[in-house]
């Protein structure tokens, strides 16, 4: 529902394209134009469907059209009370109406996540993510730790590329992957993080399997693929996995 000050400021911007307004609702119609950026844009927006109704009504008769107007325009102001409803009143009745209708689609898109949006709630629940536990896996045997101790470092210095190459050396460790995939995805390189996390996914190990559903549906979402992320999200949910609260609130926001 429009408020009472939009509709008055569409009646006033329609009374301009019809040239019904006084000298001085005129010049104050300008001053206001110079100030107000949001009427201005309104008298913009409206300017432009009323061009873009003129191209669907006037483009095959354009002179007969003008010659029309013309001598409507000289009836008009020989008797001005008697109104005359010309085609131009009912064109700009049809302009102001695409005008609602993009105010409408404007009003929408901000409720509506876009891609945009989508790549940054992705991105704002990733770093929330953060693992806080230490990447060491304490069960492996002493050459183990010193290759995770590499690793970890390398990815606390933001060196993923150098980080990948440690952890290659840990085989099909479902840690390993699953710190793969961060790596990956850190690096923008959504594909082999979604393989690595989904290689967790149907480890035989299946420890790991909650974080790493969680982390593939962060990266969907990132990638727009926003069905794909629910699908994840529903299934850490389903399975009561601890990050199931988690998935809730974000599928609230999808």
């Amino acid at each position: 529902m429009l408020l009472t000050k939009d509709k008055d400021d569409l009646q006033l911007i329609e009374r301009f394209f019809e040239r019904e307004l006084t000298e001085q609702e005129l010049t104050d119609f300008e001053a206001r134009l110079k100030v107000d950026t949001d009427f201005a844009e309104k008298v913009e927006r409206f300017g432009y469907a009323h061009q873009e109704v003129e191209k669907i009504y006037y483009t095959n008769e354009r002179q007969a059209f003008k010659e029309k107007w013309a001598s409507i325009l000289d009836a008009e102001e020989e008797a001005p009370p008697q109104k005359v409803r010309t085609l131009r009143h009912y064109a700009l009745r049809i302009a102001a109406a695409i005008l609602l209708i993009l105010g409408m689609v404007v009003v929408m898109n901000q409720f509506s996540p876009s891609n945009d949006n989508f790549q940054a709630i992705a991105v704002q629940k990733w770093e929330q993510s953060e693992m806080t536990i230490t990447m060491r896996n304490k069960s492996q045997p002493v050459p183990g730790a010193v290759i995770w101790d590499k690793a970890e470092k390398a990815y606390k210095e933001r060196q993923f590329s150098e980080a990948l190459g440690i952890l290659d050396l840990l085989g099909d460790d479902p840690d390993a992957l699953l710190w793969k995939g961060r790596c990956h995805f850190e690096l923008r390189q959504t594909p082999e993080a979604i393989s690595h996390f989904e290689a967790v996914i149907q480890h035989k190990d299946g420890g790991k399997k909650d974080l790493a559903l969680w982390y593939q549906a962060l990266v969907y979402l990132y990638d727009n693929d926003v069905d794909a992320a629910r699908k994840n999200l529903n299934i850490i949910i389903e399975n009561k996995y601890p990050k199931a609260r988690d998935a809730a609130k974000l599928l609230e926001e999808l």
